[in-house]
């Protein structure tokens, strides 16, 4: 069985999505198996939220892009630059997809703090402090 996604290998598996030549399940899955030495699913990576922006950002990304169109790179350094450049594109198209999801997120949030009726100034009132000595006091 395979171990939990964690928060860091997510992160880093969205970024390296950004790279991939072929924006598939298939790749993803692989990918995931190669850097995380785990077999993970499909289903499995496909609930992770950020993963599925990831692809589609990619396979967007992939379908603009015209990627044969550009010249063959003539020299190493040509070529790591524009895998760089590839790289922070990609990065930059999953990072905007996942603001317009965060913003949607905000703007429903919004409306249903102003059908319920909460005013700005309770939803922007500081955190509570944590009370971490209750359970000595009241022993």
């Amino acid at each position: 069985m395979a171990r939990h996604l964690t928060e860091t290998n997510i992160e880093m598996l969205a970024r390296t999505i950004g790279t991939l030549e072929v924006a598939t399940w298939g790749a993803v899955v692989r990918l995931a198996r190669q850097r995380l030495g785990h077999a993970y699913s499909r289903q499995a990576l496909s609930r992770h939220a950020r993963i599925r922006t990831a692809l589609a950002a990619r396979k967007e990304q992939l379908k603009g892009s015209g990627a044969g169109r550009r010249p063959r790179p003539k020299t190493e350094t040509e070529a790591a630059l524009l895998e760089r450049i590839d790289s922070l594109e990609a990065d930059l198209s999953r990072l905007r997809a996942e603001n317009e999801a965060m913003m949607t997120r905000f703007a429903i949030w919004a409306y249903n703090t102003h059908v319920l009726g909460i005013p700005d100034h309770r939803l922007d009132a500081p955190l509570q402090p944590v009370d971490r000595d209750y359970s000595e006091r009241n022993a």
